[in-house]
């Protein structure tokens, strides 16, 4: 067979069948490139055309397409490799009709390993910002999502679709596409909070019975609050009173039930009840008030039937015992009797046999004295019982000096002739006026008037500063409104 050598010294074949082009050989592996109108030259196998080679095995690469973005295969049969690495986007059954494409990792294995597609976006975690992972621990390994990152980890539907989650093949939990959040159990026990590592602490929220929500406790095996249908609450008991027209709290313990009622900064109270009483009660002294609103009234009942009412004026009526022949009185004990009238009475009758005048329109307070042009440290206290009043009061100049003789202030206007008189039991620094030896005063109106006085001669006018400094007074008397 002829051998062809130095065609116009740019193509020959040597004797052992080797190609040359402008004088080389090809190495092997090498291919021819074409470089248009120049000589073509020898490349290495594994590049085609500005990228990798692509082993093929059991197929036929039947086309390459080059666009401005990069190059397009048409494969047809299985690429198969050791590894690709792509700089442009890679496109799985572009431009199909109803075919199936499947991209599949780890196909055909004899024994077990990890695989993963790993989303680098960010150039601190380089290895994987996202990685979706099956494990290497056999049939029932662990399936993974792992986010890195501070960033938000979102599971979103673009459109107005559920988010459905699934164990067993079963619907457990669904998110539809208003939020709404369903939680489906075969058994009673909807939804599970625990705490892991410990037995205790295992709380189930569930449907029992028919539309009743319970918070079971699980180590204890026992269900500690429930709300049927119509939402009444049960605490210690799945069965909660249920009344007409009517939303109840049932509290119930093995001896007692009991509500607690606490202020953070202590304080507070409660009712509990149990098979023989039923009590309210405060705690840290606190006061305990029974209060209605605005024009309601407060009623006291036993059997069922009112013993005792408080009217929005303050009113207090209260029923006599059963069986006295009583309409409206109060029963006070004088004895030992028992739950009959023997060893009871009225307060009428009470007050008759140790004469006892009941109090008339009895009220206690302050007030307090002044005198005019003086600024002074003061008390005052008053008791009035019907028409009577009694007062008494101090007065301590702190700076000024008075002006008259006047002192002013009384809680309870009188007439201008009532004139009782005002007693003092200290004085101290004041200037009563030539000649007296005395303080005397008498009342009028709403204040009473000072005068110094002797045993030879009558009333005598103070100078004006009569109370001025370093002065004191201690006085009290009684005076009738009329």
């Amino acid at each position: 067979m002829a051998i062809l050598s130095n065609i116009n010294g740019k193509f020959a074949v040597d004797s052992s069948g080797g190609i040359q082009f402008s004088g080389q050989t090809g190495t092997s592996g090498y291919v021819l490139k074409s470089n248009g109108n120049a000589a073509p030259t020898w490349v290495d196998g594994s590049t085609v055309i500005g990228g990798p080679y692509l082993p093929l095995s059991g197929g036929t690469l039947t086309g390459a397409t080059a666009t401005a973005s990069g190059i397009s295969f048409t494969v047809g049969g299985v690429l198969t490799g050791t590894s690709a690495t792509f700089s442009g986007d890679v496109n799985i059954g572009q431009n199909e009709s109803t075919a199936t494409r499947q991209l599949t990792i780890g196909q055909g294995r004899t024994g077990n390993g990890f695989s993963f597609i790993d989303l680098v976006g960010d150039a601190t975690y380089t290895d994987y910002g996202f990685r979706m992972l099956r494990g290497n621990g056999g049939a029932n390994s662990l399936s993974l999502l792992d986010h890195r990152g501070t960033g938000e980890f979102q599971i979103k539907t673009q459109e107005a679709a559920p988010i459905v989650f699934k164990t067993t093949a079963t619907e457990r939990m669904r998110i539809d596409s208003s939020g709404v959040v369903s939680i489906t159990n075969g058994s009673s026990d909807g939804l599970i909070i625990e705490r892991t590592g410990t037995t205790t602490g295992k709380y189930r929220f569930g449907i029992g019975g028919t539309n009743l929500l319970t918070i079971r406790d699980v180590a204890q095996s026992s269900t500690r609050m429930a709300i049927d249908s119509s939402g009444n609450v049960g605490i210690g008991t799945t069965s909660p009173n249920n009344f007409t027209n009517q939303t109840s709290l049932t509290v119930s313990g093995t001896s007692l039930g009991r509500v607690d009622v606490l202020a953070t900064a202590g304080g507070g109270g409660g009712i509990y009840g149990s098979t023989s009483q039923m009590k309210m009660f405060s705690n840290y002294g606190m006061n305990l008030a029974l209060e209605s609103g605005t024009g309601g009234i407060v009623t006291f009942a036993t059997s069922a039937t009112e013993r005792m009412r408080i009217t929005s004026a303050g009113r207090v009526t209260i029923k006599n015992k059963p069986n006295s022949g009583l309409a409206y009185d109060v029963l006070i004990s004088v004895g030992t009797g028992a739950d009959g009238d023997v060893g009871y009475q009225t307060v009428g009758q009470l007050a008759a046999n140790i004469d006892v005048e009941l109090l008339d329109n009895y009220e206690e307070g302050t007030w307090t004295p002044a005198i005019n042009g003086v600024t002074a440290s003061t008390t005052g206290r008053y008791i009035k019982i019907g028409n009577m009043v009694k007062v008494s009061g101090t007065i301590v100049q702190s700076s000024g000096s008075s002006s008259n003789n006047i002192i002013t202030g009384l809680p309870f206007t009188t007439s201008g002739a009532s004139r009782s008189p005002m007693n003092f039991s200290q004085i101290d620094d004041c200037n009563w006026g030539s000649g007296a030896t005395m303080l005397v005063s008498f009342i009028y109106v709403a204040q009473f008037a000072v005068y110094g006085n002797s045993n030879n001669s009558g009333l005598v006018q103070p100078p004006g500063n009569w109370f001025s400094t370093s002065s004191f007074m201690e006085f009290g008397g009684t005076y009738e409104i009329f």
